[in-house]
C-alpha cells in the first residue's frame, strides 16, 4: 500500500473502520459494506464531504476551524502521522476534514482517504409494526406500510383522498390516491421541512408550510402579522396578498432568530473524535470519554 508522509494508512482511530480494513470479506458478506483506501485531493476530498452531508462545501468548510488545522498542520510539517480520513456514503457521515486541509498545508498534494460503500442494499421493511393506523381502508394500509406513514382514513368532505401523515420524521399530514402520489406527496413535505429546519439558511413561508402549521402555531404568526383574529385561522389559499407578505416577514424574523443548534446524534456525526477532544480541551471541558459523551458536555455549555 502507498505510503503517507502525514497520514498513516494503516488505522483511522476508530475501531469499526479499522476492522472493515482488516477484515473486507467478512464486511463484505455479514454487514454489507466495503472500505478502499483512495488518493484524493484535498478540495476533492472535502467536496465530497459537502456531498455526502447534502450541503454546499461553503457550508462543509464553517465546521472547519483554522486554529485546528494550523496545529495539525504544524505537527505534520514536525512528522506526526495522523489517523485515516474517512468518508462514509453507506452512513452519510465523514471524518477528518480537518487534518485534510492541514495536509494540504502542509504541502501534500493528495491525501489518502478510505471510502465505506454499501455492497448491497438492505431490502426495506414490508410493514412498520409500530405505527398504528386509523383507517381501515386495505389500501391505504398497504400505501402507508409502504412509505412508513399513519393511515388516517379517506377524507371525504370535501373528497381529498386519502389521508396520511408521516408520523416518523415532520408530523405533517397530506392527501394522496395512489402509491406514486404518496411517495410525491412525502418527498415534497420532507424536502420543505429539511429547508425550514436549516438553520441560518432561511426560507420563506408558503402555502405548504402554512396549511400544514398548527393552529397554535398560525394564530401565534398572525398575531406578530397584525391579522385579525378570523383570519388567522384561514387556508394560505384564502389569505389577501399584503396578509400573506406580513405573515413571510414576520416567519423570516422567526427562522433566523432560531439558533443554529445540533443534537448529540449530528454533532457526533459533524465532527470525528479528535476534534471534539480539541474542542473540549479549549473549553476547558473534560475531553474524555466516547464521542457522544464529550458532544454532549459542548452542547451542555452552548458552544457549537
Amino acid at each position: 500500500m502507498q505510503e503517507s508522509k502525514v497520514i498513516d494508512v494503516t488505522t483511522t482511530d476508530l475501531p469499526h473502520y479499522d476492522q472493515l480494513m482488516k477484515l473486507p470479506e467478512y464486511f463484505a458478506e455479514e454487514k454489507g459494506e466495503k472500505g478502499t483506501v483512495v488518493w484524493l485531493y484535498p478540495d476533492e476530498a472535502i467536496a465530497k464531504g459537502a456531498a455526502i452531508h447534502g450541503v454546499s462545501i461553503e457550508r462543509e468548510l464553517w465546521l472547519v476551524e483554522q486554529s485546528v488545522v494550523d496545529a495539525y498542520a504544524k505537527e505534520m510539517k514536525a512528522g506526526k502521522k495522523f489517523p485515516l480520513p474517512v468518508l462514509d456514503y453507506k452512513r452519510s457521515d465523514q471524518e477528518g476534514r480537518h487534518r485534510i486541509l492541514a495536509a494540504k498545508q502542509a504541502g501534500e498534494e493528495k491525501v489518502p482517504v478510505l471510502i465505506v460503500e454499501e455492497v448491497t442494499q438492505p431490502k426495506p421493511p414490508a410493514a412498520n409494526p409500530g405505527i398504528k393506523h386509523k383507517g381501515t381502508e386495505p389500501e391505504g394500509i398497504a400505501i402507508a406500510d409502504e412509505l412508513g406513514l399513519s393511515y388516517d382514513g379517506i377524507q371525504k368532505d370535501p373528497y381529498v383522498g386519502m389521508q396520511f401523515t408521516d408520523v416518523e420524521q415532520t408530523g405533517t399530514t397530506f392527501y394522496a390516491n395512489t402509491l406514486e402520489e404518496a411517495r410525491t406527496g412525502l418527498a415534497e413535505k420532507r424536502k420543505l421541512w429539511a429547508e425550514v429546519s436549516r438553520g441560518p439558511e432561511v426560507t420563506k413561508l408558503t402555502g405548504d408550510i402554512w396549511d400544514t402549521m398548527t393552529p397554535i402555531e398560525r394564530d401565534q404568526l398572525g398575531v406578530k402579522a397584525k391579522l385579525d383574529a378570523e383570519r388567522r385561522g384561514e387556508r394560505w389559499i384564502g389569505l389577501f396578498g399584503e396578509e400573506k407578505r406580513a405573515l413571510i416577514r414576520e416567519y423570516k424574523k422567526e427562522q433566523l432568530a432560531k439558533p443554529p443548534e445540533m443534537t448529540p446524534v449530528e454533532y457526533d456525526r459533524r465532527y470525528s473524535l479528535e476534534e471534539l477532544r480539541e474542542k473540549a480541551k479549549q473549553a476547558g471541558l473534560s475531553a474524555s470519554g466516547s464521542k457522544k459523551e464529550i458532544a454532549a458536555r459542548l452542547i451542555a455549555e452552548n458552544i457549537w
